[in-house]
């Protein structure tokens, strides 16, 4: 096909899909006998053509950047002339420019009345870019928002028929889209000013939208974990958009499309338990709960545990992706939250799954962040080349693994966050073998099973089914209760990653009580290396005092310094005054255990 054919039959696709005036459908055809590069950038930015007049734009710019009509309405104008001799220059200029107007613009009633439309005023290449910028920027008017970290551009697309669209364009660039509306302008700027044009509506972008938490579809919305009908236009763009119409499960209480394959494959997860099903199925509904109240009441994080792999995790996050939409989720590992860049696009995502989480220990400051996160709190992060920003987050973290996790962090507020759903089966072929700790999966494994879970009728069940679980969670505020293997799991996670507690509990109060700070921290050192735990380093100092009631104390009395101790003698001897050991408060407990201990040896 010739590329004017080519052209001429993507801008056909254009005008029978978008809401277009005739004049615009015109302009675009002009272009089209002009420039025959453009059906690349046209088809991937189409739906900003219903929201700008570009012909508009391009008469406006050739009137007030036209040396010629200056020329001829002012230098040249013998009605100038003798205005300016009857009158002030400023009001032969006001006269001159609104003739220029009515005889230059007269197609455009707004532009001729508009007396910010003046003769020369864009003259220079600053004038032009400052011009273009105000005009796309008041044309677009919050329905569009660009997001340079992710490479996102969020459009409202107005259609044909008349509805309205949230359309999302991928892998967005400056200089694709500088080159987009270099041919909209019909080249009245050069390709430099039309890309410091686009420079200013993406700071405009960053600096000015609402950052909503609103969850758009395409027949409803969801605000504040409510879903309600229609499209959201109460404020800025919505920041979340799931390309699928589910209204009609949202007024039936239950969904409308059913797929077994995603049951077998959520009950396959829970280890074919029901309470952990329920359990598992409510606290994924909790992505729908897009505000920091309901975030922070419903703090959950889901972790899938399978000590031999093989167990269904890829097939979950790829449905996950496919029904929430790729844009809306973020691959990415817990353990590097502390990283900038990978934190922003955790904090921008409606789902972020952390599809192969190791046992790589997570840090105090990315345990901190991940409660952030998973709380809906309000956080400052920061994109690339951007200055600091707060956003309220609205991010659903869900975890796969094969070990358990290893968390510097064993506070209660980390431990409420954590869902801990073990997968003991494996989804294997008939000639593989099933892994020493797990069994082969009860679901009934077929071609068509597997085409069935990857079918788009899953996604949207799985949509459905979610969303419907969320409202019936939001009026009825009854979270199933953890199972009793749930419960058994979160119990050892905390006890295997809490260092500080199993030390004590291993080598005794004996080997701590009436030591030196210094002398229990190389103990403790030394006892995690061997043991291979993690070494608490801000926490282990409060969980002593927390769960054992010792603190570190200044004292002079050899009664409460244990004999074992090095600084035993350095005080008996008086070559120190005074040391910080660690002892209960009350000096009479910390006697009599010291007393205890030496009667024992």
């Amino acid at each position: 096909m010739h590329q004017s054919d080519k052209t001429l039959t993507e801008l056909n696709k254009i005008f029978d899909m978008l809401d277009l005036s005739e004049s615009q459908k015109q302009y675009l055809l002009d272009l089209s006998r002009i420039d025959l590069s453009m059906s690349k950038e046209l088809k991937k930015f189409q739906h900003i053509l219903p929201l700008a007049e570009f012909k508009k734009i391009v008469a406006a710019l050739n009137f007030m950047s036209s040396k010629e009509i200056y020329q001829h309405y002012v230098t040249r104008s013998k009605s100038f002339s003798a205005a300016a001799s009857n009158d002030s220059i400023t009001s032969a200029l006001s006269q001159a420019n609104a003739v220029a107007r009515r005889e230059c613009l007269s197609q455009y009633p707004e532009l001729v009345e508009d007396e910010s439309i003046t003769l020369n005023k864009c003259s220079t290449a600053s004038e032009r870019v400052d011009y273009i910028s105000e005009f796309l920027i008041a044309s677009f008017n919050d329905r569009v928002s660009i997001n340079v970290d992710l490479s996102l551009m969020t459009v409202e697309s107005r259609r044909a028929d008349g509805s309205k669209k949230i359309i999302t364009i991928k892998n967005y660039s400056s200089e694709a889209f500088a080159r987009f509306l270099y041919i909209m302008l019909f080249r009245e700027a050069s390709q430099d000013e039309i890309l410091r044009v686009v420079k200013k509506i993406e700071l405009n972008s960053v600096l000015y939208s609402k950052q909503s938490t609103i969850i758009q579809l395409n027949d409803c919305y969801v605000k504040d974990g409510i879903v309600y009908p229609g499209f959201y236009t109460d404020g800025s763009l919505p920041r979340f958009y799931i390309d699928r119409s589910v209204y009609e499960s949202v007024k039936a209480g239950k969904p409308v499309h059913y797929c077994k394959a995603v049951d077998d494959l959520l009950r396959h997860l829970s280890n074919f338990d029901d309470q952990t099903f329920e359990r598992f199925l409510a606290i994924l509904s909790t992505i729908f709960f897009n505000n920091e109240d309901l975030k922070n009441e419903y703090n959950y994080s889901i972790r899938v545990y399978g000590k031999d792999g093989r167990n269904g995790k890829s097939l979950f996050a790829n449905l996950l992706q496919r029904a929430f939409g790729s844009e809306n989720c973020q691959i990415f590992s817990i353990a590097d939250l502390t990283d900038v860049k990978t934190l922003y696009a955790v904090a921008n995502s409606l789902v972020a799954i952390d599809s192969d989480s190791s046992g790589k220990t997570i840090s105090e400051d990315a345990a901190a962040l991940f409660k952030s996160l998973t709380s809906g709190e309000r956080m400052q992060i920061k994109g690339l080349y951007q200055k600091a920003t707060t956003i309220e987050t609205s991010c659903s973290i869900i975890a796969f693994s094969n070990v358990l996790p290893n968390s510097s962090d064993k506070s209660a507020a980390y431990l409420r966050r954590l869902e801990i759903i073990r997968s003991d089966y494996q989804i294997l072929d008939e000639n593989e073998k099933v892994g020493a700790n797990s069994e082969r999966t009860l679901i009934d494994l077929s071609e068509e099973w597997f085409k069935e879970l990857r079918s788009e009728e899953a996604a949207q069940y799985l949509i459905e089914l979610l969303l419907v679980r969320s409202q019936k969670l939001i009026r009825d505020r009854d979270m199933p209760k953890r199972s009793e293997d749930m419960n058994d799991l979160l119990n050892r996670f905390a006890e295997d990653n809490d260092s500080a507690s199993a030390f004590v509990h291993e080598v005794g109060l004996e080997n701590i009580i009436g030591f030196t700070i210094s002398e229990v921290k190389e103990k403790y050192q030394l006892w995690c290396q061997e043991n291979d735990m993690t070494e608490l380093k801000r926490k282990f100092s409060q969980i002593l005092t927390e769960q054992f009631g010792i603190e570190t104390i200044m004292t002079s009395k050899l009664k409460l310094i244990s004999e074992s101790s090095s600084s035993y003698a350095l005080i008996h001897s008086k070559a120190k005054n005074a040391i910080r050991v660690w002892r209960y408060k009350d000096e009479s407990k910390t006697e009599e255990f010291l007393r205890m201990v030496k009667d024992l040896d």
